[in-house]
């Protein structure tokens, strides 16, 4: 009898082990993914500047086109992800389930790209390599960049023999963590698996190869954009599938790319044989690090792994009386279309192709409308005056783009029309042209990403009909700086900040009949404002203020002054 119980023991003992050491060697889930962005070696980069912007804004495309993962905003990631508190903030606040990021390596004749997926404490966990000549790339198009990312994130991604994750089990019906985003089609027969880490490389830890074993088969019944639900066909055993299995899809896209290649050779083995080191992306004390400039690079073995977390389950599937699910699956998956919220407006369809020609000398357009007054003080002084049913009476636009490492140029002009106290028509112009330095922050502080330091220039006029004072032009010449920063929320929002100073003015004001030249001036600048972080490609809604005050003395030696203030909505489209 002892006999017989000490065996059970070592047969419960053994199975709950190996139970265990299984559990610890499958893949966890990689659903919601967070783009890290690009780390650059800081060294042999001259001549690589524009090829540096070309990739920094095609790898999150890639990223985003291969229809793999559910992708967090890319500005709160850039925000959050390099400390541990906003590491963790991701992980509860936002279901963040690993990084991936892009490291690239130039040398004398060629630069290295290294594709990674990383845990969320930033140790490895898959990585692709990508060689490329250094003359290539310099002369390389934008196009041509993003092809090449393209290629390396589609053949890092493949190497994860799971496309969607089982999210919630309702019985015989299974809800998918994928829809027609990866290519399921109702009527698709799945088999359902469940995935392990079969081996990793010595040295860097990252996975090399992968074991599946066979669940069960399932059956798509309904699917939308980004979420499917599937019916039981068979398990394995009672309850063997479970919350985190998946299923390869063979008709998503990144799967699609190398469907001629698959045949020739496993796409599941590491592709290169040669130890690559490369340098983590933090140090001792957990925050994230630059790159060190120097070749002698070591990896760090990571000491520990966080506790896998399961994907949170979405509201139930609603039922109908035969058992089939009924067709809103709106709670289970993320909004498709809009529900005529303002906030849910959609860039049109029309605004991707004209992107494909304004990107290239664009990194975003701004859209404003508004209300635009002015104070004339001197001899005649007079103001504009709020009409009720001309309550917006400016519309205007800018284009921002990046020209140099850090260096950028914001141009753009606006136009008004109104009338003056006196009850006199009134007609402006404005037009900017701004250079300037942005970076980030050297310290820290909650809620602030850059500064920028930098020049301006306006071309500015006011037309005023019928009365003395009859307006002016001028042109005006200054140096500001600025803040920009993002309040992460529900509804991340970006906002900026900006104070100016104009010692220079050359042009004229005119009353009683004639125009004064500008003998000397100064002119000062506060603006502020905010948008709605929704990612690139969408309408991104915000406000504005501007005020502008000059102190001028002209050529008849008269104290005169001009202020303005404008108060705006606007729509910003990033590309």
């Amino acid at each position: 009898m002892k006999q017989l119980i000490v065996s059970f023991f070592i047969v419960y003992f053994c199975g709950n082990f190996s139970e265990a050491l299984a559990a610890s060697k499958r893949l966890p889930i990689l659903h919601h993914i967070g783009i890290i962005p690009t780390q650059w070696q800081q060294q042999n980069l001259y001549g690589l500047e524009k090829s540096q912007a070309h990739i920094d804004k095609a790898f999150p495309i890639a990223v985003r086109k291969s229809h793999r993962f559910s992708v967090l905003n890319d500005e709160l990631v850039k925000d959050l992800w390099n400390s541990p508190s906003g590491r963790e903030e991701l992980e509860q606040d936002y279901e963040l389930n690993a990084f991936i990021n892009l490291l690239v390596m130039p040398s004398t004749d060629s630069v290295v790209l290294f594709a990674r997926i990383l845990e969320r404490d930033l140790n490895g966990l898959l990585q692709e390599s990508e060689t490329l000549s250094r003359s290539w790339l310099q002369s390389a198009s934008y196009a041509d960049i993003e092809e090449k990312l393209s290629v390396l994130v589609d053949k890092l991604i493949n190497r994860i023999p799971i496309d969607v994750v089982v999210t919630s089990i309702q019985g015989k019906y299974l809800t998918l963590s994928g829809g027609a985003d990866k290519g399921i089609r109702v009527g698709d027969e799945l088999r359902i698996v469940r995935a392990h880490v079969s081996n990793r490389h010595p040295a860097t830890k990252f996975w090399m190869n992968f074991e599946t074993d066979l669940r069960g088969s399932a059956k798509i019944i309904d699917t939308k954009k980004r979420t499917s639900v599937a019916i039981l066909l068979n398990q394995t055993k009672e309850g063997a599938v479970e919350i985190g299995d998946g299923a390869k899809i063979d008709a998503i896209k990144s799967r699609m790319h190398f469907a001629k290649k698959e045949s020739e050779h496993s796409l599941l083995v590491d592709s290169s044989d040669e130890l690559i080191v490369v340098p983590p992306l933090y140090d001792s004390s957990g925050q994230a690090k630059h790159l060190p400039a120097n070749n002698n690079l070591m990896d760090r073995t990571p000491q520990s792994k966080p506790q896998q977390k399961e994907i949170r389950e979405p509201a139930k599937v609603e039922l109908s009386n035969d058992g089939i699910p009924k067709k809103n699956l709106d709670a289970i998956e993320e909004k498709e279309e809009s529900d005529g919220s303002f906030f849910d407006f959609k860039s049109p369809v029309g605004l991707a192709d004209v992107s494909n020609v304004v990107n290239k000398m664009a990194d975003h357009v701004v859209f404003q409308i508004g209300n635009y007054n002015w104070w004339y003080h001197g001899p005649r002084s007079t103001s504009s005056s709020f009409v009720w049913y001309l309550p917006v009476n400016v519309i205007g636009a800018s284009v921002t783009n990046q020209f140099l490492p850090h260096m950028k140029y914001d141009l753009g002009g606006s136009l008004g029309m109104g009338q003056t106290d006196k009850s006199n028509n009134y007609y402006m112009y404005d037009s900017h042209a701004m250079f300037y330095w942005e970076d980030a922050l050297p310290i820290p502080i909650p809620y602030v990403k850059n500064f920028q330091v930098g020049g301006h220039a306006n071309f500015s006029g006011l037309t005023v009909k019928g009365q003395a004072f009859g307006g002016g032009d001028w042109i005006q010449l200054g140096i500001f700086g600025g803040l920009t920063g993002l309040v992460p929320s529900t509804l991340p929002a970006d906002w900026y900040a900006k104070f100016g100073l104009t010692p220079i003015t050359f042009g004229r004001l005119g009353y009683d009949e004639s125009y004064k030249t500008i003998a000397t001036s100064l002119g000062w600048e506060i603006a502020s404002g905010a948008f709605l972080n929704r990612g690139k490609g969408n309408i991104e809604w915000g406000a504005g203020f501007r005020y502008l005050g000059l102190n001028i003395q002209d050529s008849d030696n008269k104290a005169l002054g001009l202020s303005t203030f404008s108060l705006s909505g606007l729509a910003r489209y990033r590309f």
